[in-house]
């Protein structure tokens, strides 16, 4: 596909009451769609006596590979090929340039083995970028020798996972340098802080212990912050609160994933203490919803919270918020409300207050009513992305695959002999109106889901950029809502199905020069970022940093209510003002006789 850079007026005013849109674009990419696999239309009832016998699950075919990512370009100008990286050894690492270094991205540290990470010097890893260090597993930790955390910077420490953060040692802990630790943001600092190894915090009082290791860890706190008996923190009103990462068991198959699951089942204290009789967070979730017959339970396997009550026969499915947790204004009282994105917000009996998002009750489940080969990932959102391969298909280099973006509804619908519908994904509706898909799992349940926004972060990083946008919520039904500082509130709607995007033109492709000497030559190419384009007809085109096209419809155009506060009058003091005594000097006043009053008659006439 070809595109060149779009020359955009976004026009949007109210007359009347109207809305009115005005987009203007000289040239837009069209989507590259790919065969449609999933069943088109509301799920019908077949007869019972055509129902498909599902094969034997000993007769699935091996996976399908995943699709081929983008060639890192440019560490491949500065002479290093990517493929190569699983076979680097110590000379390789110690060649490494700070430039080749920091053209690393998240696929090259993943790939670099454990045994050779050692080599590294903290000089190299402070070239890293933050977003890169992502790649680094558990096992590249393990090796990691203690001397290099003398390296590590707040970016460093910040962009690691928090399953990673779970294994550093107190060896390791303590050779990270101070400024490090205070210079953390508190959202990172509370992530160190609940996910640190749990075996360097026992039998110890880190509030008044005096070894290397607690003063190192109480660096950490941020501001305002304190650690309390039994290592517990508390936090001032509207702090960032995190809780230990959920590490879950190694699957027998890697067709689906979760990222980034909080476990419920810890405490709010250092490394997830619950402290000196204090409750687990699911303790203090089951005693607030206890009193309306309400249970939660979170499926270790997967992290997702089966919420239930038996009274009314419902059945739920979330997922805490990890990046959505936060100590609640003093006196707020303890309760569920709903906020901006219209997630639930538990508000505990200590004031922390935890978001969920409505989850699919089973991502196992789901993977086993697709075709064979497909794959589930849920992201920290819970944003579902489906990866469907065609039934058909035997040949791996002419699969054909569909990827859909959902955002699932909490709600699991019980089987009914009345709705005897087979297995499978159903979409119904019309796209940026009433788009809408069914999961119908094996066991006759059901959920419903809308489509969402494909990497949300970056959307949200890239919309927020526009000139004139005052503020973006994505919304746990999918849409996103945008603020315009015109006080226009703007509705988006994505679709469900995401798409490969090319956005190389033939005057801007890259050559295959090799650059090896980066003293000489300087690579000014940067890594792709993620885009918004706007089409001819008012759609909009979402292009995540990793080339995949997601088309997004403008919805509702309404006014922003505007709260105006009544003007008071200004309350004016009078001054007090001391009257001066004023002394009257005493007139006489001379006698008057009064003259004689005169009475005149009256005439009267006929």
């Amino acid at each position: 596909m070809k595109t060149t850079t779009l020359s955009i007026a976004i026009s949007l005013a109210l007359l009347g009451g109207n809305a009115i849109v005005a987009v203007e674009a000289n040239e837009a990419a069209s989507l590259i769609t790919t065969t449609e696999i999933v069943k088109k239309g509301k799920p019908e009832k077949p007869p019972k006596a055509d129902k498909p016998v599902k094969p034997p699950k000993a007769d699935k075919p091996v996976k399908p590979p995943k699709k081929d990512k983008k060639p890192n370009k440019k560490l491949i100008k500065l002479g290093i090929n990517p493929d190569e990286i699983p076979n680097f050894d110590r000379d390789d690492v110690e060649a490494l340039t700070e430039k080749q270094i920091a053209a690393f991205g998240e696929d090259e540290f993943a790939a670099l083995p454990p045994e050779a990470i050692v080599w590294l010097t903290p000089k190299q890893l402070k070239k890293a970028k933050k977003k890169a260090l992502k790649g680094l597993k558990k096992a590249h930790i393990v090796e990691m020798p203690p001397m290099l955390f003398v390296g590590f910077t707040a970016e460093i420490l910040g962009g690691l996972d928090e399953e990673v953060i779970q294994v550093i040692t107190e060896e390791q802990l303590v050779e990270i340098p101070d400024e490090t630790a205070e210079e953390l943001p508190e959202e990172d600092a509370a992530d160190v802080l609940a996910n640190l190894n749990t075996d360097m915090l026992i039998g110890i009082e880190l509030e008044g212990d005096t070894s290397k290791k607690a003063k190192k860890i109480r660096k950490f706190l941020p501001p305002g912050w304190i650690i309390g008996k039994g290592n517990m923190l508390m936090r001032p009103a509207m702090a960032v609160i995190a809780l230990p990462i959920l590490v879950l068991p190694e699957h027998s198959t890697a067709s689906w994933k979760i990222r980034s699951v909080v476990d419920l089942r810890a405490g709010f204290g250092i490394g997830g203490s619950t402290g000196e009789g204090d409750n687990t967070a699911l303790e203090d979730i089951n005693d607030l919803v206890d009193d309306v017959g309400f249970s939660v339970e979170q499926n270790p396997d997967d992290g997702i919270l089966q919420v239930t009550n038996e009274a009314i026969d419902l059945e739920l499915a979330f997922m805490p918020d990890p990046d959505g947790m936060q100590q609640a204004p003093e006196g707020t009282p303890p309760g569920i409300s709903i906020n901006d994105k219209d997630q639930y917000v538990l508000t505990l009996e200590d004031g922390e207050q935890l978001p969920i998002n409505p989850a699919p009750a089973n991502p196992d489940g789901l993977v086993e009513i697709l075709p064979e080969g497909s794959e589930v990932e849920v992201g920290e959102n819970a944003e579902t992305r489906i990866t469907i391969v065609e039934e058909e298909t035997t040949s791996e280099e002419d699969a054909l695959t569909q990827v859909i973006m959902s955002a699932f509804e909490p709600m699991i619908n019980p089987p009914s002999e009345e709705a005897n519908v087979e297995p499978g994904v159903y979409i119904d509706g019309e796209e940026g109106v009433d788009e809408k898909m069914t999961v119908v799992y094996d066991d006759g349940s059901s959920q419903n889901a809308s489509p969402t926004i494909q990497s949300p972060d970056q959307f949200e990083e890239v919309a927020s950029d526009f000139e004139g946008v005052q503020d973006v919520t994505l919304k746990v039904d999918g849409t996103i809502n945008v603020t315009l500082e015109s006080q226009v509130d703007v509705e988006l709607i994505p679709v469900f199905e995401v798409t490969p995007y090319d956005s190389e033109d033939e005057s801007t492709a890259e050559d295959d020069t090799t650059v090896t000497d980066d003293s000489a030559t300087e690579v000014t190419e940067e890594e792709a970022d993620a885009t918004i384009e706007f089409n001819p007809d008012g759609t909009l085109t979402f292009v995540n940093e990793e080339g995949d096209a997601q088309d997004v419809y403008i919805g509702e155009i309404t006014a922003t209510p505007v709260d105006e506060p009544v003007a008071e009058e200004p309350e004016v003091e009078v001054p007090e003002v001391e009257v001066p005594e004023v002394e009257v000097p005493e007139v006489e006043v001379p006698e008057v006789e009064a003259p004689e009053e005169v009475v005149a008659e009256s005439t009267s006439t006929e």
